[in-house]
């Protein structure tokens, strides 16, 4: 099956299948300094045209608890912290 690489570079993470790359493409929007100093997450969600039903809402909020979880693990793991039990 066709899956999309995510384009970090330097990460192991997997590939995504398609129907996550815009999941994938809003983390990484969500995931930046600007968004966090500037409290710009409207203005994203605005221009992404983030206009959804409460299910397709805990869909996307789902997807994006997981991408979260693996890039965690993945800067974890290179930073040598990693706990299996998923403890600090």
């Amino acid at each position: 099956m066709d899956g999309i690489e995510p384009d970090c570079g330097t990460c192991d993470l997997p590939f995504l299948l398609p129907e996550n790359r815009d999941a994938w493409e809003l983390y990484r929007t969500i995931n930046t300094r600007f968004v966090y100093d500037f409290h710009a997450l409207p203005l994203v969600f605005n221009v992404y045209g983030m206009r959804c039903n409460r299910e397709e809402a805990k869909g996307l909020l789902d997807k994006l608890i997981l991408i979260h979880g693996m890039v965690a693990k993945d800067a974890r793991t290179k930073q040598g912290t990693h706990h299996p039990g998923g403890g600090r």
